[in-house]
């Protein structure tokens, strides 16, 4: 009983600190964050309250060139904009006591290191079958048809292929 009162504790302690976690990073953002994809690019977009209506996501705004330009037509352009652009990456600042941020990511930015994982991932399992099916050590591949219950070569307990 005083086991499961622990865990209990330990489990309700924990979701606690993830919460209060959450809430302080939330803390940092701004009023707004807005997330659309267009063009091939994830738009995230950091804004004071005021600028919510200007960058709703439901409108159809196809860039962020777009939404700057939305942005200084309701301000009258009496602000002042860092541009930074490489490589289909963008960041957007807005230099006013209410200004926003607009950070613009290239999708084959998120999807090469995801790619990349998935094709290490499988040729592993596959490498890791190919030693099952052929009475090889999953650790080091040592051949292991004279000694089928441990590796002599890395002291792996053997697995009995298929």
């Amino acid at each position: 009983m005083r086991r499961r009162l622990l865990k209990l504790c330990g489990y309700v302690s924990l979701l606690a600190c993830l919460a209060i976690l959450v809430l302080w990073i939330r803390s940092y953002l701004p009023e707004y964050l807005g997330m659309r994809a267009s063009q091939g690019k994830l738009i995230l977009i950091f804004a004071h309250s005021q600028w919510s209506d200007n960058f709703d996501i439901g409108r159809n705004v196809p860039d962020a060139q777009s939404m700057i330009a939305t942005a200084r037509s309701v301000s009258g352009g009496d602000f002042r904009i860092t541009d930074w652009r490489v490589m289909g990456f963008e960041i957007i600042v807005a230099h006013t006591s209410w200004g926003f941020t607009v950070l613009v990511i290239p999708f084959w930015f998120m999807f090469l290191p995801l790619a990349a994982a998935s094709i290490a991932a499988f040729s592993i399992h596959q490498r890791q079958e190919r030693r099952v099916r052929l009475n090889c050590c999953l650790k080091c591949g040592y051949d292991l048809r004279a000694t089928p219950e441990k590796c002599p070569e890395c002291g792996a307990i053997a697995v009995i292929g298929k």
